[in-house]
């Protein structure tokens, strides 16, 4: 896959707005984290405030702007509690990521953390989240918005929409339903292992339950169709135009449910301290009334998600690629322009905290807790 585009932050609308919508659950979270630090906390800091440092993870973290609000939060609370421990922030993404983009965000950004507070240090770590990231036992809190999504390996292609759940092939919903849980799996084990005693994850996962996304049929249906044209008139091979489909999981809360209790997952005795279904409706509407306006946004905030797998799906030069990829911007422009009402992307999800207890914490409840 390539790395973002160097605008992606410029384009991240909908990542951020689903970050807004969960600032409560970060606060809920930390709060809940140091209100517990005396009991969990204070036999691995002892009596010395630096012997050991508060470490926290960002999972998905690309160029790093969209975590800066939730950094600030936790940080700003811990702060309020412990005035002189050092902080590490470990900023994950795939190696192909411009951490290069990451490291000048946190250092000129003036809301950045490292402008804020003193003793706080980010760390780079080029490596999937289906792996291991952090030394086992030594992150505090982790947070991962919008990232959890992204499959371990590229999807099934299939015909007539970008989205699975949109297909009426029975047999591949029943595939990707056991690689849905199967990769849930792998994430929740490999933070459990590096979550400390009392530690906390932060995240959303998207979700189809109660068809929350049947309002994007259409948007999706659309979207394929302009991948069709290009195969229809020779531009890109029709097995290409199959590829061009959504490399994300769709959690319903049974898959959840059934990751978490997955006995590898248990192992590490991960638990729901908070899960509750949201969702951010499509920021790109209330641009309708300039349809080319409107349609140029929208083909910019799609992007910042779908361009690098998308073209990753391309075959031939980076030259042919960028030419295939302007004209599927073309076609994109053109009919979302004379069709505005069928250009929709709103965000639907999980919003959860997992907890890993302490062996005397008290028994909490599956998907009904919260902190």
């Amino acid at each position: 896959m390539e790395p973002m585009t160097s605008d992606y932050a410029d384009h991240s609308t909908i990542q951020q707005l689903s970050i807004n919508n969960n600032m409560d659950i970060v606060r809920m979270a930390i709060e809940h984290w140091i209100s517990r630090s005396e009991i969990t906390a204070s036999s691995a800091y002892g009596s010395h405030a630096t012997s050991k440092p508060f470490n926290i993870g960002d999972f998905g973290c690309s160029h790093g702007r969209n975590s800066l609000g939730p950094l600030s939060a936790i940080i700003s609370q811990y702060r309020k509690a412990n005035e002189t421990n050092d902080i590490v922030v470990y900023h994950n993404d795939l190696p192909q990521n411009d951490f290069s983009q990451l490291f000048l965000e946190l250092y000129k950004n003036p809301q950045s953390y490292t402008k804020q507070f003193t003793n706080a240090f980010p760390v780079a770590v080029g490596k999937s989240f289906y792996k291991q990231i952090c030394a086992s036992n030594c992150i505090d809190i982790s947070i991962a918005f919008n990232c959890f999504h992204w499959s371990s390996s590229l999807t099934t292609p299939h015909k007539q929409s970008i989205f699975y759940g949109h297909t009426n092939d029975e047999h591949l919903k029943k595939i990707w339903k056991k690689d849905t849980v199967n990769d849930l799996v792998s994430i929740l084990s490999n933070r459990a292992k590096e979550l400390s005693t009392g530690g906390l994850l932060i995240t959303n996962l998207l979700t189809n339950d109660n068809d929350a996304f049947e309002e994007s049929r259409m948007f999706y249906r659309q979207i394929k169709n302009c991948w069709e044209q290009l195969a229809a008139d020779g531009t890109i091979t029709a097995s290409e135009a199959d590829n061009m489909v959504y490399p994300f999981r769709y959690y319903s809360y049974d898959d959840i449910q059934n990751a978490v209790s997955h006995p590898i997952v248990q192992e590490y005795g991960l638990r729901i301290k908070f899960i509750e279904q949201r969702s951010t409706s499509c920021p790109y509407k209330q641009y309708r009334s300039d349809s080319a306006d409107f349609a140029e946004r929208l083909f910019r905030g799609f992007c910042a998600f779908t361009e690098p797998t998308w073209k990753s799906n391309l075959k031939g030069t980076r030259e042919h690629r960028n030419m295939v990829w302007d004209k599927y911007h073309g076609l994109f422009v053109k009919y979302f322009s004379e069709n505005p009402s069928q250009g929709c992307i709103p965000n639907h999800y999980y919003s959860l905290i997992f907890e890993k207890p302490s062996d005397d914490a008290s028994s909490l409840e599956s998907g009904g807790a919260s902190c």
